[in-house]
Formats: C-alpha cells, sequence, structure tokens
C-alpha cells in the first residue's frame, strides 16, 4: 500500500510535471536514484518524445523518479564542467573565456606525438545572460545554460571545447529539479540569467538567442561528412587524422575504408582520451565525449565510425580502475549501439552529406530478424527484438493466369498488435521516399487537420480535444472554443505514430545450395518516426502546397466578401477560413431563399426578444449592440479594422457582464479578467491572443478609470498586425480580424482613442440593479445557448437582406472605419432599427494632457487678439508690457496658459513658436491656431473658430 506521504509527494511531482510542460519542455522521467532514463526510445535522433501524463504514469508505477529535459528543436544547452573529478579538474569556465576572447585549443598526446586541435579564432564576444539548470549550489560556472537557436539558422552540432558540451534534441538530455544528484546528494536547481535561484523552470519562449559568432562556431563546417562533431579549425589536418584513424584501426589505406576526415579526428581524441592517464590512471571520463561522437557519426552513416566504436570499447574495457566496464560502455551507448553495429538498412539510403555516392557499406552483412522458411507453415519467422510472431502477406509476383513466378516473396509484419492493430502502415525506411510521401499526403486524408499559418504548421484542437490546453493559468481566463497550436515537429511526429502502424523494411534472400535466389522476405519491424526530417518539413511549410494554409477560423456560418453565406462546416478554400462549429452545437442551417418580410420582421423580433430586459441608454446604444452581435458574421464582406465596444454601466449589477457573455455565446469569446496598464505587456496578449485562438470577441473585463494606451490605439487602426512573438526572431504579420470588447463601469477614454470606440451604455436609473427579477428570461445566458440556432439564422437573414438589397453602405464618417460603419447603419435600418451614429465620442471620452494645454492656450489667445491676426512677438508684449491694472490681471492668464515646458526652454518664444506650428489646425473646443501669412517678421497666427 502506498503511504499518504508518498502519495503526497507524488502530486508534488505532479505539479512539477505540469509546470514544465506548460513552459513548454518536454520532460524524460529517470528512475529512482539515478540519472537514467526510466523508459526505451525516449532519447536520441530517433526518440519519441512524451506527453505529461506518459511522465506521470510512468513516475507513478515506480513510486517516484528523478526528471530530465529532453530539448526542443530550436533551443540548445551548453553543459559546462568546471570542478574536480577524480582527481582530474574540468576547465569549462576557461574555456568559455578563451572562446570569448579568441584562444582555444585541446593538446592531444597521440603515440608519444603533442597535437593540437583548435588554435586561435576570432573572439566570440560574451555569451548573454541564460538560465542555467545545476545541481551544484555555490558554483555559478558549472551546469547547463539553455539558448534558443535563432530562426532560421541551421542547427549547432559541434562541442564548443574542452569541458563544455552541446546538448540538442537529437543528443544528451538535461538532468533538472527536483532529482537528487546520485553522486553528490545535491538537489538540482533553476538559476536565473543573474544567478540568483529561480522558482522554477523557464519559459522555452523567454530563452535568449545563442549570438551569432557563437552559432558560427558550433555549426558544422564543410567538407565533414561527420557534420563536424568535433570542430572547425581543427589543427589535426585531414591527411594527419584519417593517418591516425588509419593506424587505430589497423587497416592498410585510409582511402580503401572510405574514412571521413571528421571521424578520423574523433578516433585520434578518442585514442588519446583512453591513453590519458590522470591521478588515477584512469582516461574513462574523457574518453565519454569521443565514443558518443563515434555513434553519432556511426547513425549518419560515416564509414569507420562502427571499427572505431569496437576500438574505442576495447580500450574502454581495459582501463585499469576494476570497474565493470562493458557493462558501462553498453549502457552508455544505449541503442544507438544497435543501430551501429547492425547499420545495413539505414546505411542503404544514409550517406555522408558531402562525400561520393559510393560512401556506402555495401558489403555489411545483411540484418533481417527473421530466419528463412519455405513456407509460413514451416516454422514461422521470430523477430528477435520483442518475440512478436509476425503477420505473413503473400505478395509473390505472378502472370496473367496467376501462377507465381520465382522466386517466392511475402511481407512479415512484426505489428505488437497482430492482427488487431489495423493502422495504415508508413514505411520510413528510406527517409527520402518518406519525405515525398509526407510532402503528398500532410493536409490530406488521416492528417487532414493539418495547416498552414504565419510560416508554420498549425493544428486547431477544440477545447477538451488532444492538443488544447489553457494559454493562461489567470483565473477567470478562457481562451475561447479553439485555439491555434504550432504543430511541432515531435507533435507531428506523434499524431504519425497513432495514426500509422510505422516501420522500416529490411530484405532477407533465401538461396538454394547453387545460389539461387528461392524465397525473399521483406520483414517490416516498428520504427519511429525521425523527428528531425520532419523538423527539416516544419521549416519549410510555406513551400507545401498540399497542406492548406488557414487564414482565419470561425464558429458560425460567415457572410462571404460576394455576399454568399459560408454554412458548410470544414475548410473552405475559396476564402481560406476554417468554419469549425463549436463541441456539442449542430450547424447552423441558413435558408438558400431569398429572403421574405416576414422573415425579417421573424428575425427582428427574435433580437428584440433578446434585448428586452437591457436598460440601453439610448436607441443608438442598442443600435450599436446589434453591431456587436453582426460584426462576426460579416467579417469577410466587411474587412477590419473595427472599432473598440465599450459596454459600459454608470454602476455594478446594471448588466454589462451579461452582455458580453450573450455575445460571446452566440459566436465563443476569448475573455481576460482585466486589461493590462502597461503597453508592453497588452501589446505581448494581443499577438498572444491573435496567435492563438479563435474567437472572433476578445473581451477584457472590469475596466475602470480611464483607458490610454499607444498599443491599443495602434491596434485599432491597422488591419494587419505585426509583432514578433517570443522565441522568433522574425516578426508575424496577423490580420486583425477580432472585435475588441472592453467591460466597466464608468470607463472613460483618453486621447485618440475617442475616435476608435463604440459606445454601448446601459442604465437601470436604480440604485440597486442587481435586485431586479423581474426579467423574461431569468437565466438569459442559458436561453442563449439553448436558441442559439435560432438567433444565429436570425442575424444571418438580416445581413442577408442586406446583401440582396444589393449591398447598399450609407455615407456615415470617411476614416478607416467608414466602410464598417456605413454597412452596419444600412443593415441595422434596414432591418426596422434606428439610431446608429457609428464611431462618435461620448462625453466619457477624456482629453490628453497635451490637448488640455492646447485648449487652455488657444482660449487665452482668443480672448486676447479676438479674431485678430497676431506675431509671437505680439504675444510677447502683451505679456511684458500690460500698462493698467486690468489689463495686467488678464494678461496674467495670457501668460499662465502658455505650456510650462514651453515657459522652461532657453528661449520660451522661439519656443512658443514651434509649438503652435506642431499643433497647426488642431482644433480643441472648437478652437485651432491657423497661420494667417508668412512674412518678414514671421509667421501671423489667428485663432479661428466660436466667436466669444
Amino acid at each position: 500500500m502506498v503511504s499518504a506521504a508518498a502519495d503526497r509527494s507524488l502530486e508534488k511531482l505532479f505539479q512539477v510535471v505540469d509546470l514544465y510542460y506548460d513552459r513548454g519542455w518536454s520532460l524524460i522521467p529517470l528512475r529512482p536514484g539515478t540519472k537514467v532514463p526510466a523508459m526505451q526510445g525516449v532519447t536520441g535522433g530517433e526518440g519519441r518524445y512524451l506527453s505529461a501524463r506518459e511522465v506521470k504514469d510512468e513516475l507513478a508505477g515506480r513510486g517516484g523518479g528523478g526528471l530530465a529535459i529532453r530539448l526542443p528543436r530550436g533551443v540548445v544547452g551548453l553543459d559546462v564542467d568546471d570542478y574536480i573529478k577524480n582527481g582530474r579538474r574540468k576547465e569549462g569556465g576557461a574555456t568559455l573565456r578563451a572562446l570569448e576572447a579568441g584562444e582555444i585549443g585541446l593538446t592531444l598526446t597521440v603515440g608519444g606525438e603533442a597535437v593540437t586541435v583548435g588554435g586561435r579564432a576570432a573572439p566570440l564576444g560574451e555569451l548573454p545572460a541564460a538560465p542555467r539548470s545545476s545541481a551544484r549550489a555555490g558554483d555559478s560556472v558549472s551546469g547547463i545554460r539553455f539558448f534558443a537557436i535563432p530562426e532560421g539558422s541551421p542547427e549547432p552540432s559541434r562541442d564548443p571545447g574542452p569541458d563544455v558540451e552541446l546538448i540538442r534534441w537529437s543528443h544528451r538530455y538535461a538532468v533538472v529539479s527536483p532529482t537528487r544528484h546520485p553522486e553528490t546528494g545535491e538537489t538540482y536547481r533553476w538559476w536565473g540569467p543573474d544567478d540568483n535561484p529561480s522558482d522554477g523552470p523557464p519559459r522555452v519562449s523567454d530563452l535568449p538567442n545563442l549570438p551569432a559568432p557563437w552559432m558560427g562556431h558550433l555549426a558544422a563546417p564543410t567538407g565533414s561528412g561527420t557534420g563536424a562533431l568535433t570542430g572547425a579549425g581543427s589543427g589535426i589536418a585531414e591527411g594527419a587524422a584519417v593517418e591516425f584513424a588509419r593506424n587505430w584501426l589497423d587497416v592498410p589505406d585510409a582511402a580503401d575504408a572510405g574514412l571521413c576526415a571528421g571521424v578520423g579526428v574523433i578516433i585520434a581524441a578518442a585514442l588519446a582520451a583512453a591513453r590519458r592517464e590522470g591521478p588515477t590512471g584512469v582516461g574513462r571520463e574523457d574518453l565519454k565525449g569521443p565514443v558518443l561522437k563515434l555513434a553519432q557519426a556511426g547513425e549518419a552513416g560515416c564509414l569507420g565510425a562502427r571499427a572505431g566504436l569496437v576500438r574505442a570499447r576495447d580500450a574502454y574495457v581495459s582501463l585499469p580502475d576494476g570497474a565493470d566496464h562493458e557493462t558501462k560502455f553498453l549502457h552508455l551507448l544505449g541503442t544507438t549501439l544497435d543501430r551501429v553495429q547492425n547499420p545495413t538498412d539505414r546505411l542503404r539510403v544514409w550517406r555522408c552529406s558531402v562525400h561520393a555516392p559510393d560512401h556506402f557499406d555495401r558489403e555489411a552483412a545483411p540484418v533481417t530478424g527473421t530466419e528463412p522458411t519455405a513456407a509460413p507453415s514451416a516454422r514461422r519467422p521470430v523477430n528477435r527484438q520483442n518475440d512478436v510472431q509476425p503477420l505473413v502477406f503473400d505478395v509473390t509476383d505472378r502472370d496473367e493466369d496467376g501462377a507465381p513466378k520465382e522466386p517466392r516473396k511475402r511481407v512479415l509484419e512484426y505489428r505488437r498488435g497482430g492482427a488487431a492493430d489495423t493502422r495504415p502502415g508508413l514505411d520510413v525506411t528510406n527517409p527520402g521516399a518518406f519525405y515525398d510521401w509526407l510532402h503528398a499526403n500532410l493536409g490530406r486524408g488521416e492528417l487532414s487537420g493539418v495547416f498552414r499559418r504565419h510560416g508554420g504548421f498549425v493544428r486547431v484542437p477544440r477545447v477538451g480535444e488532444e492538443g488544447w490546453k489553457p494559454m493562461s493559468a489567470v483565473e477567470g481566463c478562457d481562451d475561447g472554443p479553439a485555439q491555434v497550436r504550432a504543430f511541432e515537429p515531435t507533435a507531428l511526429a506523434d499524431l504519425l505514430q497513432r495514426t500509422f502502424w510505422v516501420y522500416k523494411e529490411r530484405e532477407a534472400v533465401e538461396r538454394d545450395g547453387a545460389g539461387t535466389v528461392v524465397g525473399i522476405d521483406y520483414a517490416r519491424t516498428q520504427a519511429t518516426v525521425n523527428v528531425g526530417l520532419l523538423g527539416e518539413a516544419v521549416a519549410g511549410s510555406v513551400e507545401w502546397e498540399g497542406v492548406p494554409p488557414v487564414a482565419s477560423v470561425s464558429h458560425t456560418p460567415l457572410v462571404r466578401a460576394d455576399g454568399s453565406v459560408l454554412s458548410a462546416p470544414g475548410y473552405d478554400a475559396g476564402t481560406a477560413i476554417l468554419y469549425l462549429p463549436e463541441a456539442g452545437f449542430s450547424p447552423t442551417r441558413v435558408p438558400d431563399e431569398p429572403v421574405t418580410t416576414g422573415q425579417l420582421d421573424w428575425a427582428r423580433a427574435n433580437i428584440d426578444y433578446l434585448l428586452c430586459d437591457f436598460p440601453f441608454e439610448s436607441e443608438s446604444h442598442k443600435a450599436s449592440y446589434i453591431a456587436l452581435l453582426l460584426t462576426p458574421l460579416m467579417r469577410e464582406v466587411v474587412p477590419p479594422p473595427y472599432p473598440m465596444f465599450i459596454v459600459n454601466a454608470h454602476q455594478r449589477g446594471s448588466g454589462k457582464t451579461l452582455l458580453a457573455r450573450v455575445a460571446g455565446a452566440l459566436h465563443g469569446y476569448v475573455h481576460r479578467p482585466a486589461l493590462p496598464s502597461d503597453d508592453e505587456e497588452l501589446r505581448k496578449q494581443f499577438t498572444s491572443i491573435m496567435l492563438g485562438t479563435t474567437a472572433p470577441l476578445v473581451n477584457f473585463d472590469n475596466v475602470e478609470g480611464v483607458i490610454r494606451s499607444k498599443q491599443l490605439a495602434n491596434l485599432l487602426t491597422t488591419a494587419t498586425w505585426s509583432d514578433r512573438p517570443l522565441g522568433r526572431t522574425a516578426s508575424v504579420d496577423m490580420r486583425n480580424d477580432r472585435i475588441w470588447l472592453v467591460t466597466g463601469n464608468n470607463v472613460r477614454v483618453g486621447g485618440d482613442l475617442a475616435r476608435r470606440v463604440q459606445w454601448v451604455t446601459v442604465d437601470p436609473a436604480e440604485e440597486r440593479p442587481e435586485l431586479r427579477t423581474e426579467f423574461r428570461e431569468p437565466d438569459l445566458e442559458g436561453y442563449v445557448r439553448r436558441q442559439r440556432d435560432k438567433l444565429l439564422v436570425a442575424l444571418l437573414l438580416i445581413a442577408k437582406a442586406w446583401v440582396e438589397r444589393g449591398m447598399p453602405v450609407e455615407r456615415v464618417r470617411s476614416d478607416g472605419y467608414a466602410r464598417w460603419a456605413g454597412v452596419m447603419k444600412a443593415v441595422i435600418e434596414g432591418a426596422g432599427w434606428s439610431g446608429f451614429e457609428g464611431v462618435a465620442e461620448s462625453e466619457d471620452t477624456v482629453r490628453s494632457d497635451d490637448e488640455v494645454e492646447l485648449g487652455v492656450l488657444l482660449d487665452a489667445l482668443r480672448a486676447a487678439f479676438g479674431a485678430d491676426e497676431f506675431l509671437v512677438k505680439d504675444v510677447r508684449a502683451r505679456i511684458e508690457g500690460a500698462a493698467t491694472p486690468g489689463e495686467a490681471a488678464s494678461i496674467a492668464d495670457l501668460d499662465d496658459a502658455i505650456p510650462m515646458f514651453v515657459k522652461l526652454s532657453k528661449d520660451r518664444w522661439k519656443s512658443l513658436g514651434r509649438y503652435l506650428q506642431s499643433h497647426e489646425k488642431q482644433y480643441v473646443d472648437g478652437l485651432r491656431a491657423i497661420v494667417a501669412k508668412r512674412g518678414r517678421d514671421g509667421i501671423s497666427w489667428r485663432i479661428d473658430g466660436r466667436t466669444r
């Protein structure tokens, strides 16, 4: 029985797991008390990424354990070792300092000869401060620092230098908090960029970019088939490296062996490491790096790596410290060793990217995984890897009469579920063929839920569906009925693994005593999708024309730009809109026939009934709310921008929040409990909402006081919002087709926002409006959800009637909202309502400080000069030369009206002239300063406008 304390410990660990996944990380569960993965197939280039649920299940089954991060693509770690271990000083900190300053070198002793790998290089510059994971408290150098790879940059693939190792998605993993180090007993902790302890892991999106010089240093140099697993500018020349490798591998001619120069460098480093003698006489720690690099080279198909591993194993096992190095060596490599030792199927198709096509291991013995048989009924082949009986399919070539041709052929499928696994097969044996298949099938059939958007693949999960998770942990936030989630390579790989039975195929040839082929078996065994290849696909997603682009998502029917109604759920190729009805709602059916007068009356009556209990301040405010209900359905025929709707009340309980919830229940809405006061935070929220949500309405609730925001003013005047999301280096252009909605009591707006707001004010004219009980629909929100289809049909009939009248546009205003306001007026008045005024300033508008200053000055100048012309020097003369006491009093008012920053300037009168020029013709309360004439004495001004 599990104790209550153990349950609490697991529950706390599960909370930590959720925190990591919420911040963008993927985890690997570790065996309790070790740094060893608790599961197979979750590391390396072909390992799969785990979901939070899988991690929790594994930890629960083991009663706990540690955690490690498997890095996502686009993120790397620099593992710096700077401490003493086994009597040897690790100097990763010195390596970093040397790289930053441009001096780095590693000396290897091979057969008594000193060889330097590396040398002087251009300074890379200081690394940016980055979050760090370490189990060494008090040591601010050691640990793994995490960085983002700038968008569009090639993935780094080599270690920076001695005692500093590169960690990436396909190589190694990072043990992290709250794991306890099995040797030191210290607990891993997160440290912030300021080297202070952090409460938890950083967000992946907040990681600093690795600077370009460091990217260049860690990138693969040309001419190395191993992907630069050791380093550019190596002090070992290619010829010398191959010679080292030839001597170590005991082959007569390096050219015949087809050795890569990069593999030769690794082998030289491995040989030196094996022979290096520290205080303990053991070079095991130094040998680990070269061994793992040899394994990587072998996986990439570079010849000589497999033989090099055999020699490295011999050197590793013979180390004189009495430990079981054979077991440790095998554990070090894990499944990688199998892929390198039995590489036939892989080396048929993989080769060094810069070497000749004959760079293959054509003579390697085939590995079939089966025992050849004459017939399925004799001795059934057995998969040695997992002891699963195969499904046997006869695919023998036959002639026109159906007679078998020679040789006999069959397919052997080793499905773990046997015949019960009915998923279609997906062959990933040949990466090139798999890439072509993906290009032809992504976005179609079983993979039709994949779309292109903003330079990547996305999916659109609805609430509760796989892939959906809250975007914010703040209480009261609602992300709407669906989300737009980036389809990262790992998620795409997971989709393929679940949708298809992924396999690799190996060919086994059976010959008789004379060597004649009598049978061929194609053995198919379960495999994993190459995440790296999917990364290439995601990076080039713009070119994948077969994957449909999605411009926007709607959860209701829409009026298209040509006036037709999009009412069929699914993807609409003509508009690139995905019509995705909310879960639990049936698609709304819109009549195809022309709208009759009776139908229009019915539609208006339904909307009137919906709003009958709301005490709108006037018919104009009611018409504005009807425009709010209509706009989400008409975003195609009336493109953005749109004004911001403010649903305002003078006291609590008036019904403003219910009005917002009614609109949200009809169309779906994103709800945020507050409007950020900081412009930078507001910008981030705008970008996050437009990138990750689908609902057409966005509601910021409980707003108080005066709204002033340059970001908000900018948002409301642009049809395309451009911003650089966190974690990206390039800006993204997003269609601003959302209707932004604010609710609050006695809300006021300042500055330019006044011209960008549509007011909807309710006023019950009661002291305690929340105590009202006489409502025709006491549960109005429930009524809307029950009658949603009817209400949407009513709104669509009103819009459709406008289309059938020829889509007239009333003339309301002439700015960026002109078409929207003109269409809304025509639609609303055509349905029988009156009072729509378009965007108009409200008495709740608050002027900016600059407007207030200008208004005071204009009023004072009008009082002093009337409608007469004046120069700035006339203003000076009036102020400095007042004659009578009464005149002095009025002049004091004029002096006080001059803005303070003008008075404090070095030359206040020149500054006053510049101030008037910068505000020329700007109206405030009906007054403005205009240039009367320009002469030798300067500019003559006149205050134009209302008479006093």
